[in-house]
């Protein structure tokens, strides 16, 4: 997809919270995620794209956006299909881990690291964008979220869909977060801890990595991510400002809607009119 692209890839050199989460955590990442079922994802998000957008001319997605891209799972399996695909993350740890796995597989995906609240893209060229793994959590301030949303419909085609998920506050009021693995035979240990502040809706958690032998000889770093509580009606709003005239939310995998207890919420936007 040369020429596509008006962003040039660019090194972040200014460094802040936002910027300095999944540095150092990146090359573990795809060990952390083995259990992912990635796959699984792409038969979902492939079935509400279907079903938001009938096409029977169109078997599936043609150009493909994956926002928060992270090290290129899902947007390498959409290479796999044939699609076109670019890969937006604000991580250039990530970024570059995701080049590797693709260049390894001799696939073609255009990767950019960015902001996806600045990021600059083509209008009108992708049938499909997703932002999995309640990445835009991390967008927690509500006019940069809005702001992305913006830059996803300028970059959508008439028909296009949007499909990504979040963390509900059901989830991070109840410390959905805090887990570890502190196994010794363990190549990457861990123990997560967060905290739920209910007047900024903020979430914070401490992330604590262990690498190498248990002992005198293991190598410890820490991440500290944030991630905001939006409330679906708050999301819905934002995407009827960006130009997505339908909004759908479901309880994640599932076509049901989402209830108080919803962990993980689905949503889909589109531009057509209410």
């Amino acid at each position: 997809m040369a020429g596509v692209l008006k962003a040039e890839r660019r090194r972040l050199e200014v460094i802040t919270p936002q910027h300095n989460q999944f540095r150092a955590v990146a090359p573990w990442y795809d060990l952390l995620m083995a259990d992912v079922p990635y796959d699984m994802w792409l038969r979902y998000v492939l079935s509400l794209y279907h079903l938001h957008r009938p096409d029977t001319a169109r078997p599936g997605p043609v150009n493909v956006l994956d926002l928060a891209c992270g090290t290129g799972s899902m947007a390498i399996r959409f290479a796999r299909m044939g699609c076109s695909v670019v890969g937006v993350d604000i991580s250039d740890q990530m970024v570059r881990v995701a080049e590797e796995r693709a260049a390894t597989q001799n696939l073609r995906v255009d990767f950019l690291t960015a902001d996806a609240a600045d990021v600059d893209l083509p209008s009108g060229h992708f049938d499909l964008c997703v932002s999995l793994f309640d990445s835009l959590n991390y967008i927690t301030e509500p006019l940069r979220l809005q702001s992305a949303f913006v830059r996803v419909a300028r970059a959508l085609d008439r028909d296009g869909v949007f499909v990504f998920d979040m963390n509900t506050a059901y989830a991070l009021r109840n410390r959905f977060f805090d887990q570890e693995d502190l196994r010794a035979a363990s190549a990457i240990r861990y123990r997560w801890r967060s905290s739920f502040d209910e007047d900024s809706r903020l979430c914070t958690i401490h992330m604590d990595f262990w690498t190498g032998p248990e002992g005198r000889h293991e190598e410890m770093f820490v991440e500290v991510h944030v991630q905001r509580a939006y409330e679906s009606q708050e999301v819905e709003t934002m995407l009827n400002a960006a130009g997505f005239g339908r909004v759908s939310a479901y309880h994640a995998y599932t076509f049901d809607r989402c209830t108080e207890t919803t962990d993980r919420a689905y949503y889909v936007a589109t531009k057509e009119p209410v």
